[in-house]
């Protein structure tokens, strides 16, 4: 893929990601009512997380990182899966909770009782989503230092000849990559947004959810609600 194709996509890539950005946000306001609960804290602060992914990924695909840029792909599959947990979960309620109190999502069970690692937590969405698996790990491998960044620095040389970009322009040989990173991004982004969208479409999800403590005054009423 040369420069100017690259170019054409990416602008295609910045406009979904930017029409994406504001859907979050919108969807948003349901959550961040006034009425702040656990479930609204917790869906709110993943979409907050999405959107920041989405600036720093613009900028990262503009500037053709493809190191950063395959680490944000692999950090918006970690928010789907982090609220995909929530769904999963053997107790909702109970999982909101004990996240508030800092326990770690994959020391959390799930509706079958087994704990919701990445692992566990890729094998339930691949149902819906069957190349989860294949991105998280291709992506993984940019998260760490790796063997991986190694076919991005090959350029061609003369005849038989494999010269090496040190830190230099990204040559084009990772333009198609970007892309697909792009495309994959945005894939991500709309699945957080459809279960989004579930929490707010049905009332037996939304209505039952706990409340969150205030620490301001409340009358003894309010108090029975709390948790």
């Amino acid at each position: 893929m040369d420069g100017e194709r690259f170019k054409q996509e990416a602008e295609k890539i910045e406009q979904s990601l930017s029409a994406l950005r504001v859907a979050e946000r919108n969807a948003m306001i349901p959550f961040m009512n006034g009425d702040f609960t656990q479930w609204d804290l917790y869906l709110a602060s993943s979409s907050e997380y999405a959107m920041r992914l989405i600036d720093g990924f613009i900028s990262l695909l503009e500037s053709r990182n493809l190191v950063c840029v395959a680490q944000l792909l692999r950090a918006q599959v970690g928010v789907c899966l982090r609220t995909f947990a929530l769904f999963a979960a053997e107790d909702q309620d109970d999982f909101l909770k004990q996240v508030f109190q800092g326990v770690p999502v994959n020391k959390l069970k799930d509706f079958s009782g087994e704990k919701m690692s990445d692992g566990r937590l890729q094998d339930l969405l691949e149902k819906s989503d069957p190349k989860v698996k294949d991105v998280y790990k291709v992506t993984s491998g940019f998260v760490h230092f790796s063997t991986d960044i190694l076919p991005s620095m090959g350029v061609p040389g003369e005849g038989y000849e494999v010269e090496f970009n040190f830190g230099a322009e990204p040559n084009e040989s990772n333009n198609a990559s970007l892309v697909e990173c792009g495309k994959a991004f945005c894939h991500y982004v709309d699945l957080h947004l459809q279960m989004l969208h579930k929490v707010i479409a049905s009332d037996e999800w939304y209505v039952d959810r706990f409340r969150i403590d205030s620490d301001g005054p409340t009358d003894e009423a309010s108090k029975s609600e709390k948790v």
